[in-house]
């Protein structure tokens, strides 16, 4: 078997096991992504829903729909854990597994190996939020991680408000032990998505992450959760290839353990120039796994995509040029060729996106809320959902016309943002605070020439759709929303880049009540207004909106039934399904194996030219 079919197989393979609707892949190559720069200024590839009574559909990879009855915890606002002024754990947070090691995937990912192991560490950020982190190097290194794991976490959580118990799983290894990705610096992501067709809070027309679904859920248990809702991953590579070890031995080094000087800065250490705040990236992927993440991408058109591999040579590539939702596929009776029917919903995230046409006369943005409703109305069967006969069929359709022009639209920059609804609650401080209310209104998204064939997409190791423009425009970056930049400061702590991006603003003010006591304070979070604001729409309740996860504020799609909805859902695998257990919110192996066999079957029947 070739390498390209190796590498096809795998990619592939990834696609089947995939439980999220998009990764974030911080890259460290080209200006578009993810670059440290001086201070000068998962994709959900199927989806299948089965109503359990109670309206609550998981959406899942391999095929099965679950029932869900969500756990509800006690809240309470009154907990403040921090790191002591020193950066140390304490002693029942230092508790290690030294002799325990970690398998990785065959995609070079590690977080679903983690199910078995005991976490090294384990860190109680508040009475609702917890991180683990599995770190796969020296344990005096992976205790400083775990301080910047934990310290992001509580940033997290001082601003936005978690109702229900939260996990962020962090595991921070060598991505080239498993599938080299060395220009990466992490990977961030939900780690499993849901429909929530319910009457307070929801949008049944959209996909919620986890961390969000479990905020919204009216239920007292479930048994298909995932263990954990937000999964990081983080590359010790970026840190050790760029060590200067003449430098390190001259500070001191004698070979015992990680040397100093790598790309991460440390909290109480002195920041060089090089060097990026772990905290600062461990934030960001964070956000992406709390749902900065969208369906839309070029699935036929980007080199990296398993469907583009599938009819490489046999469809004229400028008919590729297509942006659409993820597509649904199944593979018929488990075994041949791919058949795609139509396309699934939309991430929340999207729910908010606008396009401007830049050839067009008209300055009137276009919702893709209604762009993806219209996709959705496009479905084949039987044999016309071979992929081949699928893409020919959409480019005879008005949709592809529209998915054409949107790929033009984000070659352009400045052409998609997000357009914040009106505030859930009178007492917003985004209605109250002037300079809130006059300033965020859109949010520009990070588009232009890459955007859509973007390295943060392109990897040795799997294919993220959607992540280039799960990003604020790069003008954002001096500004207190610089965290969902694709471009990472360097130089610069984490609290210095806050006190900066702020330093020529307003103050603005907010009021919290713990325990009957109603205290002011002013918002500098590193988390910016704008990026809040974000979430806030999404569903989150946050200190500047203080929404109950119910309210009545959050309006609706109106999307009328489209006989696709139905058709979509009746191919072979859709109705595969069994009774939910605790291990339905992870791909089971057998599944993933079979898929893998028939993927490479079909690989080597010659559809794919290599």
């Amino acid at each position: 078997m070739t390498s390209s079919l190796l590498r096809f197989c795998t990619l592939l393979l990834f696609l089947t096991v995939a439980i999220r609707p998009a990764v974030a892949h911080d890259n460290a190559d080209l200006p578009a992504d993810e670059i440290p720069v001086t201070k000068s200024k998962s994709d959900h590839i199927s989806h299948h829903q089965k109503d359990d009574g109670n309206g609550y559909h998981q959406v899942e990879v391999h095929h099965e729909a679950h029932d869900i009855y969500p756990i509800i915890a006690d809240i309470s606002s009154t907990t403040d854990v921090k790191l002591a002024a020193e950066g140390g754990l304490d002693d029942e947070e230092k508790k290690r597994i030294g002799s325990s090691s970690l398998n990785g995937n065959n995609d070079g990912t590690v977080s679903s190996a983690n199910s078995n192991r005991t976490p090294d560490f384990s860190m109680e950020v508040s009475q609702q939020v917890r991180v683990d982190l599995f770190c796969i190097v020296d344990p005096a290194f992976c205790e400083r991680v775990a301080e910047s794991l934990k310290d992001a976490a509580m940033r997290f959580n001082e601003v936005v408000n978690v109702k229900n118990d939260l996990v962020i799983q962090a595991t921070y290894y060598s991505f080239c032990d498993k599938g080299c990705a060395n220009d990466t610096f992490a990977w961030g992501a939900p780690s499993s998505q849901f429909t929530l067709p319910f009457e307070d809070g929801a949008d049944l027309n959209y996909i919620y992450p986890q961390a969000l679904a479990k905020q919204l859920a009216p239920y007292s248990n479930t048994s298909a959760w995932a263990n954990h809702d937000i999964a990081i991953e983080l590359n010790h590579d970026m840190y050790m290839n760029s060590i200067n070890y003449d430098k390190a031995y001259s500070d001191g080094w004698n070979n015992t353990g990680v040397p100093p000087g790598g790309l991460y800065y440390f909290q109480n250490d002195t920041i060089t120039a090089e060097q990026v705040d772990l905290r600062y990236i461990i934030l960001h992927e964070i956000l992406h796994g709390l749902g900065f993440v969208s369906s839309w991408a070029a699935y036929f058109a980007n080199e990296a995509s398993p469907f583009r591999s599938l009819i490489q040579g046999i469809i004229d590539p400028d008919e590729l040029q297509l942006v659409t939702p993820s597509p649904y596929w199944f593979i018929k009776q488990q075994t041949g060729p791919i058949f795609v029917t139509g396309f699934q919903p939309t991430m929340i995230f999207d729910k908010f996106l606008y396009i401007n046409n830049p050839q067009s006369n008209t300055s009137r943005p276009e919702s893709l809320a209604s762009i993806g409703f219209d996709m959705q109305n496009f479905c084949v069967q039987d044999n016309q959902a071979f992929i081949i006969n699928f893409v020919q069929e959409f480019n005879r359709s008005n949709q592809s016309r529209t998915a054409n022009r949107l790929w033009t639209s984000m070659s352009e920059e400045g052409t998609l943002s997000f357009h914040f609804p009106p505030a859930a609650v009178e007492n917003s401080s985004y209605i109250t605070n002037s300079y809130l209310n006059q300033t965020y209104t859109t949010m520009k998204l990070l588009t232009g020439d890459q955007a859509l064939t973007s390295p943060m997409e392109l990897s040795d190791r799997n294919f993220r759709p959607g992540i280039s423009i799960s990003h604020l425009d790069d003008s954002y970056n001096a500004t207190p929303d610089f965290i969902m930049t694709a471009a990472y400061i360097r130089g610069e702590r984490l609290e210095d880049i806050v006190e900066e991006a702020y330093s020529n603003l307003p103050a603005i003010y907010y009021n919290q009540t713990v325990n009957g006591t109603t205290t002011q304070h002013v918002y500098q979070s590193a988390i910016g207004p704008g990026v809040l604001r974000m979430l806030d729409s999404m569903g989150y309740s946050t200190v500047l909106s203080n929404t109950n996860y119910t309210t009545t504020g959050n309006v609706k799609s109106g999307k009328i039934p489209s006989v696709c909805d139905d058709k979509n859902s009746n191919h072979g695998i859709a109705q595969a399904s069994k009774t939910p257990s605790s291990s339905d919110a992870a791909p089971s192996l057998s599944i993933i194996g079979i898929a893998d066999v028939a993927l490479c079957v079909l690989a080597l029947s010659s559809v794919l030219l290599i």
